[in-house]
């Protein structure tokens, strides 16, 4: 009975453990930005040498030269914004009170209980202002910095800045999780 418990709690800490590392040699997926003479691609970032840049975008997978390519931006995946409460109204606390010697409660600071209307504006009033702060942290939310920047003048990419750039790309990423990191051409 104790070796079954015992072995249940190793097998536990082994499935947390591994969880754990699995979830730090996950892929991370870096948004591209490149802007050729013509367009403008946006995606995912997938490959990248000194002759082409391939990146996932919503119509599939494109392969762009670097010889029609003006500049290159590199970000990360913005998570999804999530809202905070960060005034909280709640008159009905149990911090609020304190139990007399007799038995009755009463409140710690003498006020007598709100009423319902009161409660009613207390927790609209708070609702409205926790809007309007998350109203106030959109904006913050939404920049998004470049990780990288390269503007190609000479229609070359040249092989230090691939190989910087190569950093961000899926396959690099699923060759240093292989233990086989790819060779630049």
């Amino acid at each position: 009975m104790r070796l079954a418990y015992l072995l249940s709690r190793i097998l536990t800490a082994l499935f947390v453990l591994s969880s754990f590392y699995l979830k730090a040699q996950s892929l991370k997926a870096y948004h591209i930005t490149v802007k050729t003479t013509r367009h403008r691609l946006t995606g995912v970032l997938q490959k990248i040498d000194t002759s082409t840049v391939v990146l996932q975008t919503r119509s599939g997978l494109v392969s762009v030269p670097v010889a029609g390519i003006t500049k290159i931006i590199i970000r990360e995946q913005k998570k999804a914004f999530r809202s905070k409460r960060v005034l909280t109204y709640d008159p009905m606390n149990e911090e609020a009170y304190e139990t007399q010697p007799n038995g009755p409660r009463k409140r710690k600071d003498g006020q007598e209980d709100p009423t319902p209307g009161q409660q009613l504006a207390g927790h609209v009033s708070t609702g409205v202002l926790n809007g309007m702060i998350n109203l106030l942290r959109l904006p913050f939310h939404a920049i998004n910095p470049a990780l990288a920047k390269v503007k190609i003048r000479e229609h070359t990419l040249p092989e230090r800045i691939a190989r910087e750039l190569n950093f961000y790309s899926i396959a690099y990423q699923q060759a240093a999780l292989a233990g086989a990191l790819p060779v630049l051409k």
